[in-house]
């Protein structure tokens, strides 16, 4: 089975596990979850990588040099969800779940960015409306 993005894969995991997860049981004590039932190790890492760059400044410092972005990433609103939206619908795996392009994903993410905070720039490519799809 193939996977061409992060949203294939969640959306597919997403319905088997609706369909094989049991009526939820109050008594019981969270459990280690299954590992054919978590994100792959490399887009978990991925994502955290993600995240570290974001939030301490050195998210494609070459782009974003002189924009500090991180002030407006303390409002958990539509500035930090559209980065993470970004990044998650650009992120590719393969079929043996590992990224294939963490650098790009991190690109797009950081171009949206700087496109929000200097108005003389410009995405290159324009961001089509697949990347910033919110679901």
């Amino acid at each position: 089975m193939s996977y061409s993005t992060v949203r294939d894969y969640v959306t597919r995991r997403r319905t088997e596990l609706a369909a094989s997860t049991p009526e939820p049981d109050d008594q019981l004590l969270p459990q280690q979850p299954d590992p054919t039932r978590r994100l792959p190790t490399d887009v978990r890492s991925a994502i955290h990588y993600f995240t570290l760059r974001l939030t301490n400044g050195t998210l494609n410092p070459e782009l974003l040099d002189g924009i500090d972005y991180r002030s407006y990433l303390n409002d958990p609103g539509p500035e930090l969800e559209m980065a993470f939206a970004i990044f998650a619908n650009v992120l590719n795996i393969d079929e043996h779940g590992l990224v294939t392009n963490a650098d790009a994903a991190h690109r797009r993410a950081a171009q949206w960015i700087r496109a929000r905070h200097d108005p003389s720039y410009r995405t290159d490519p324009p961001l089509q409306a697949w990347e910033t799809e919110l679901t």
